[in-house]
């Protein structure tokens, strides 16, 4: 089995590599990358899934069939990654691996971790442009509507050429991130 190798510098940051996944093998790949040393992130999420006539919440990864790998020291590392069992290979362009930047990595933890789940009703005021995670509407991008003081939120969604109003729990919708479109050039 291979092992995480350390630089000599403490400072050093790990770089980020995505790997390809074998089918449904990302929790064995996961725990297979731990037992060897490795730092890997597999983003889940709760998705809404439709079986028969009703919903139903199930945890899924953001990025099916997909992997990230920190690496110390890739040039000792890769080969070990590629011969882990659930893992197919390093993405590669011209047989140059692709790395991933560590900004990315920073926000999908800070969007996928446990903390992010715990979101708070106050945190959202009416006007502001959110993305719901479950339920029948999940994936539908929504404008806060009300906030009401029992913690209840509304939102509109756009629906059949209509706006529709429904009330979703603060844990069922996530900011949508800033796009920077709000800038305006100055010429």
């Amino acid at each position: 089995m291979g092992k995480k190798y350390q630089t000599d510098s403490k400072d050093a940051e790990p770089i980020w590599y995505l790997a390809q996944l074998r089918p449904n093998h990302g929790k064995i790949a996961e725990r297979n990358l731990a037992r060897q040393g490795y730092t890997a992130f597999l983003p889940m999420d709760r998705i809404t899934k439709r079986r028969g006539s009703r919903f139903v919440e199930v945890e899924g990864p953001v990025f099916p069939g997909y992997i990230f790998v920190a690496l110390d020291r890739p040039e000792l590392g890769l080969r070990s990654v590629n011969a882990t069992y659930g893992i197919t290979k390093v993405v590669s362009f011209a047989d140059k691996p692709a790395i991933v930047p560590s900004a990315l990595i920073e926000g999908l933890q800070a969007q996928y971790s446990v903390e992010a789940e715990n979101t708070s009703a106050d945190e959202f005021t009416p006007g502001d442009e959110v993305r719901v995670q479950t339920g029948p509407f999940a994936d539908f991008v929504a404008t806060i509507h009300r906030v009401s003081q029992d913690r209840r939120i509304w939102v509109l969604i756009d629906w059949l050429q209509s706006k529709v109003k429904v009330e979703v729990k603060s844990k069922d919708v996530r900011p949508l991130p800033q796009t920077g479109s709000d800038q305006r050039a100055v010429r």
